[in-house]
């Protein structure tokens, strides 16, 4: 007898499941109930359930439904300013953290084009010993592999993400192998609110893939990067177009060779098939956005062909800053590894997790997993549960309803929020409904044993957690499912054993053996403190006229000053008209919550120079500077790539977003200037040769700082204060003029010039 044991492996920079056949398991519990489980341990299996159900038309805002005409034939995330720069992940296998913050990063960069996140944090965090994955001791923890299975769960649990700035890429040493979960939580800089996830892959359903292509082309549009993974050879990728397609042995190849995570970013329907090396059959590819650095591929971008046959796991992000929420209410830490349902034909199921409240605090949103398309929902949370067995046992909440289209875990917000008291049972109770399928979603650890006629036994452990991983902080009364919302079953008894036989691609008959043994459900509680302020914008920076709402899950009224002195209640949006610190209170708490803000600045996502991206740095005056590449000789033109949301000029010149623009260059610097409505504008200089150095105080340039420097500044602050700002004669007038470098040119900066040009005797 011959015995291959099959673990979920890495693979490459992505961890990609094992293919076989798709597993289905149906039996008896104690109190006399059923299971039907469909699970998914691989694409191939994702597809055969996905196949059974009716993909309907995108849905976009307000319900609408969206023809597939209503999108462009070509779209780029760059002409819109969404995508941020190409990083690179270097020798580690860390791509598919690289793909999670690119989606994140797209998702976040309309408000923040500078926007960076840490790809270190969530690679490291995603295997922490107490509440991560399990991994393999031959390799550190970059080279582990990840995938979506591991990604959502760990992000919707708050295992980040973090700014960039505050877990660089490759230090070792801000990395803390003994924080708890709590600790980590509060690192995080922004929640996942959302881990989308679309059935999409190569099917033989001509139809059903079309459907899947425009839901992640109105994603995309929607501005959300879509992350997927894909068999990567690089013998299959044209260097000369920057095109992949593989078209190669699927059976042999893909079955045991590297995955690899990107981003989509854009699509052309009309890209050559003729730019592949292995032409397909038809025109149209995917903009991808790799992590292999800028000097690769079209500045770190590629194509990737709509026939690409070995793409699975699409998905992406979205999330909302940290404040928005107080705490996080869950159990599932290994997110979804099984869908089920109670009867095999059911069209409705209830799935609940209980838990104690460990303060006082209000239940404002609930996060669920669904492993099925359009699934309608209604959510109670039930206070002053009377049984621990019981999740319905309580005071009812109002319900909140409606439709959840796509897959994976998705964030409610609950039509009123719902308070508890510290040391209080409540629950969270979840309806279900929709086609026919697995309803109800949970961890799970998976073990099958497969007989072939020729005698070969294949032994297959799913899902990447073992039985001690699920079990070491599960227990009873914790998790429940129902078919009908009255009679409910533990989750903590349920281990479902399965015999049955199939047919091979042979028509061999192979005996399987399975035993599947559930975890937590995958319901979340999201609070937030009694007494918090919460606005509606926390970035530092606004564009003039945008509203600032108040509000506090209490309903109280809120009071709020822009002064510092006199409060007065909130009744309707705040309208920023400049820089302003808004301090407020709930009424009858009295706890200040304070948010200050500027007047935002239009930026650069990035500016890619001849095909590389340039390095600025902020000077004291808020403009950029970045000097090019070679210092021995001025170029007489260039090639810029600029990605903004906001419009970027070169003197009379229009620099597109997303497109090369070639400049002619006329002098030691080159200024471009960038604009958006409402917004500041920023001056990035690109000088040529090094920087001379900044004499302070000398205006002029003339070598000396005297008191004609000094004039100088006085008529530009007199100037200035009426609003008529003069045209400055350099870059850098305005740094050599701010001599006591606040920030500001005016009467004070031309005494310290005058003292300077008294002591030095000019």
């Amino acid at each position: 007898m011959k015995i291959k044991r099959i673990t979920a492996a890495v693979l490459c920079t992505a961890l990609a499941l094992p293919q076989c056949t798709m597993l289905t398991a149906y039996a008896e519990d104690a109190e006399g109930s059923s299971l039907h489980i469909g699970h998914f341990d691989t694409y191939e299996q994702y597809e055969a359930s996905c196949l059974t159900r009716t993909v309907k038309a995108p849905i976009v805002a307000d319900g609408v439904t969206a023809a597939a005409e209503e999108l462009p034939a070509a779209y780029d995330m760059r002409k819109s300013g969404l995508s941020t720069i190409a990083k690179k992940q270097g020798t580690y296998g860390t791509c598919w953290s690289f793909a999670a913050m690119a989606s994140l990063e797209t998702a976040l960069a309309a408000d923040d084009p500078e926007i960076d996140l840490s790809e270190w944090h969530l690679a490291y965090y995603t295997y922490a010993d107490d509440f991560g994955y399990e991994r393999d001791d031959n390799l550190n923890r970059f080279d582990n592999g990840g995938n979506f299975t591991m990604i959502a769960p760990a992000l919707a649990n708050w295992l980040g993400p973090v700014e960039e700035a505050d877990c660089p890429y490759d230090n070792w040493d801000i990395l803390q192998a003994e924080i708890t979960l709590e600790e980590l939580q509060q690192q995080a800089d922004y929640h996942v609110t959302d881990a989308v996830q679309f059935p999409y892959w190569n099917a033989s359903d001509a139809e059903f893939l079309a459907e899947q292509r425009e839901e992640i082309k109105r994603a995309v549009f929607d501005g959300h990067a879509v992350s997927l993974s894909y068999f990567d050879k690089k013998s299959y990728f044209n260097q000369e177009t920057n095109a992949y397609y593989y078209a190669g042995d699927l059976e042999s190849e893909v079955s045991s060779g590297e995955y690899h995570a990107v981003s989509i970013v854009g699509w052309d329907d009309a890209f050559p098939a003729e730019n592949f090396s292995n032409p397909p059959e038809t025109d149209g590819a995917w903009l991808c956005k790799n992590s292999w650095g800028t000097d690769w591929g079209d500045s770190g971008y590629f194509w990737m062909s709509y026939a690409e046959a070995t793409v699975y796991e699409a998905y992406y992000l979205d999330a909302v800053p940290s404040q928005v929420h107080a705490k996080n209410y869950q159990y599932d830490n290994y997110g979804c590894g099984v869908a089920l349902s109670v009867e095999q034909e059911d069209t409705t199921a209830y799935v609940a997790n209980i838990f104690t409240a460990e303060e006082d605090t209000y239940v404002t949103d609930v996060m669920v997993y669904t492993a099925m398309t359009d699934e309608n929902y209604e959510i109670t949370v039930y206070t002053d549960l009377r049984s621990m067995s019981n999740p319905v046992s309580g005071t009812a909440s109002a319900v909140t309803s409606g439709t959840l289209h796509n897959m994976g875990y998705r964030t409610v917000r609950l039509a009123e929020p719902v308070k508890i008291t510290a040391g209080e049972q409540f629950s969270v109770v979840v309806k279900l409904s929709g086609e026919a399928g697995q309803h109800i979603t949970c961890e799970a650890a998976y073990r099958s044993t497969s007989t072939f006629e020729d005698g070969t036994v294949e032994i297959f452990d799913g899902y990447l957690i073992t039985t001690d991983m699920l079990q070491r902080d599960f227990s009873s009364n914790e998790s429940f499912y129902s078919s009908d919302g009255r009679r409910w079953h533990d989750m903590y008894d349920e281990v479902v054993e399965d015999s049955y036989t199939y047919e091979d691609e042979n028509g061999a008959s192979v005996q399987v053996e399975s035993v599947t043994m559930l975890g937590n459900a995958c319901v979340k509680a999201l609070t937030q403190n009694a007494g918090t302020v919460l606005f509606s914008a926390y970035d530092e920076t606004l564009p003039l006229g945008e509203a600032i709402t108040l509000s506090s899950p209490d309903g109280g009224a809120v009071y709020y000053t822009t002064d510092g002195k006199n409060y007065i209640q909130y009744e309707q949006p705040i309208i920023f008209d400049g820089d302003v610190t808004i301090t407020a209170y709930v009424d009858g708490i009295g706890t200040e919550y304070t948010q200050s803000y500027a007047v935002r600045h239009a930026k650069l996502n990035y500016l890619n120079c001849n095909g590389k991206p340039l390095e600025f740095t902020q000077k004291a005056d808020g403009s950029y500077e970045a000097e090019y590449p070679s210092d021995t000789e001025i170029p007489a033109s260039l090639e810029l790539f600029p990605v903004t949301a906001g419009t970027v000029m070169c003197g009379e010149t229009a620099l597109p977003s997303g497109e090369v623009t070639e400049l002619n260059v006329d002098g030691s610097t080159l200024t471009l200037t960038v604009s958006k409505e409402n917004c500041l504008d920023t001056a990035y200089v690109i000088r040529f040769g090094s920087a001379p150095d900044v004499l302070i105080g000398d205006t002029d340039l003339d070598g000396a700082v005297t008191a004609a420097d000094a004039a100088q500044v006085l008529m530009y602050a007199a100037a200035a204060g009426v609003g008529d700002i003069p045209e400055l004669p350099d870059a850098e007038w305005t740094i050599r003029a701010d001599y006591d470098a606040n920030g500001d040119i005016d009467a004070a900066d031309a005494a310290g010039i005058l003292i300077h040009a008294a002591q030095t005797g000019v």
